[in-house]
Formats: structure tokens, C-alpha cells, sequence
């Protein structure tokens, strides 16, 4: 029968404290998500009318032409997959608003993340269509005097409104805060 171990070799491994303290001057996540994939419904709904289509079309062929079911086949794959990376393009982006910044993640191969002082911040705007009325969400653009990032696009945002009005304040506070006065843009 083996014995197990009681205790780990005082001289290979030192304790460790079971949990270390978080060192960080980031200010803690006002909102951390993902954009909702009601944001890309059209794309849903147009997905199911091409189907809709190829499958009359297909239905449509007279049977002494014969059917060959590469004619489904392919328009079928073809749309399943421009949906399928649509849907998985809006599910790896990620958005992180803090009270100092907003830090955007996207990319299904390759990773881009950029991030935004809020006191550039310049112009909230929303915009929401019929669907994204229905469901709650919207597209928040930000038109600041940032040079690397003059328009980001925030889209699927849960209750846009509450969430743009906490931007104008935010960058008001943040200016007014830390003195700064607002920049004049030429060109």
C-alpha cells in the first residue's frame, strides 16, 4: 500500500499565502460586457430569407432537369458560415468602461484592443434601429479629440440611454476634475 505524503519538502517549495493582494492603480470596472448579438437580428433575419429562397429555388426546379444537391448545398454553407463568423466576431468583443477610460477588445484571429480617456470624449451619440428599439440596445458613438481615435463605436450596448447620459457626465466630472481645459481641434 503506498503512503501519501503528509507534507510538502520544506526546502523545495515555499508557502505561499493563499490569497495576494490585488496591487492596482486601474480604477475598478464601472461596466464590463459584451455586445448583445440582438445587434446583428437583421443579419438573423436576412440569413433566414436567403434560406427561404434557395430552398424555393430549389423546390422551383422541374425534376426532369434533374436535382443535384450542390446547388443547395453550397449557397447554404456559404450563408451558415458569413452568419456563424458575424455571430462569433460580435461575441469576442469585449468593452470595459471605467471612470478614467474605455477599453475596447475585438478580433476572432488576431486581437485588437485600443482604450479611450474619457475626458476627450467630446459628443455621446446614440443611435438604435426598429429592432434594437425592441430589444433594449443600441449603438453609442463617441466623437472625441483623441488623434488615434476620433470615432469609436460601441455597439450592442444595453440601455444606451442611461449609458450615454453617464458618459456626458462622466467626461463633464473628469474634465472639471482634473482642471483640464477643453482642447481646440484644427483641421
Amino acid at each position: 500500500m503506498l503512503e501519501q505524503p503528509t507534507s510538502l519538502p520544506q526546502s523545495r517549495f515555499k508557502r505561499l499565502p493563499c490569497s495576494l493582494p490585488r496591487i492596482t492603480t486601474e480604477p475598478e470596472a464601472e461596466f464590463r460586457f459584451r455586445p448583445s448579438q440582438a445587434c446583428i437580428a437583421h443579419l438573423y433575419l436576412g440569413a433566414l430569407l436567403a434560406l427561404w429562397l434557395i430552398a424555393g429555388v430549389y423546390a422551383a426546379i422541374p425534376v426532369r432537369f434533374g436535382k443535384n444537391w450542390g446547388l443547395v448545398v453550397l449557397p447554404v454553407l456559404v450563408v451558415l458560415l458569413y452568419l456563424g463568423y458575424k455571430a462569433t466576431a460580435v461575441a469576442v468583443t469585449t468593452f470595459e468602461i471605467d471612470s478614467e477610460r474605455v477599453t475596447w477588445s475585438t478580433g476572432i484571429a488576431s486581437r485588437n484592443t485600443g482604450s479611450l480617456e474619457i475626458f476627450r470624449i467630446q459628443t455621446v451619440f446614440m443611435h438604435q434601429t426598429l429592432l434594437e428599439r425592441i430589444f433594449n440596445i443600441g449603438t453609442l458613438s463617441l466623437l472625441t479629440q483623441d488623434r488615434t481615435n476620433l470615432h469609436v463605436l460601441l455597439i450592442g450596448v444595453k440601455h444606451p440611454e442611461d449609458v450615454r447620459l453617464w458618459f456626458v457626465k462622466q467626461a463633464l466630472a473628469q474634465r472639471r476634475l482634473g482642471g483640464r481645459m477643453r482642447e481646440v481641434a484644427f483641421g
